[in-house]
This record gives structure tokens, sequence and C-alpha cells, in this order.
């Protein structure tokens, strides 16, 4: 028994929406869990004072990159 081909096509249809919502979905998901790995390791800047420097005459403070929750 064959299935007409009108019926095919709706059910092919049907699935390609279907796996289109899905890979939405999937990268929605994977959106807000960057999101979230960003706001785990956002950074913020330790500046030395300069008088770890004193040796050079003209040095800029160093500054370090360390992650918030450290602190």
């Amino acid at each position: 028994m064959e299935i007409p081909s009108e019926v095919k096509a709706k059910d092919q249809k049907e699935i390609k929406m279907r796996g289109l919502f899905t890979a939405k979905k999937n990268l929605l998901l994977l959106i807000h869990d960057l999101a979230l790995i960003q706001k785990r390791f956002s950074f913020r800047k330790i500046q030395f004072p300069s008088a770890v420097n004193e040796k050079k005459k003209f040095s800029r403070p160093r500054t370090l990159l360390l992650p918030k929750e450290e602190f």
C-alpha cells in the first residue's frame, strides 16, 4: 500500500519545521550557556603600586587580569 504524495509532502514539511524548531531551541540554549560562562569568567584589572617598578624610571604600573571570583 503506497502513501499518497501529498501526505508525504505534508509530513516532510512537518519534519522540516520540527527540525528547525529543535535547531533554534538548541541555539538559544547555547547562547544562554555562553552568557553564563562569560559571566562566570569576567575579569577585572588589578593595579600594582608604582613602588614595585621603582628601578625603571618611566615605567607604567603593571596590570594583571584575575577572575573576579577569587576575591
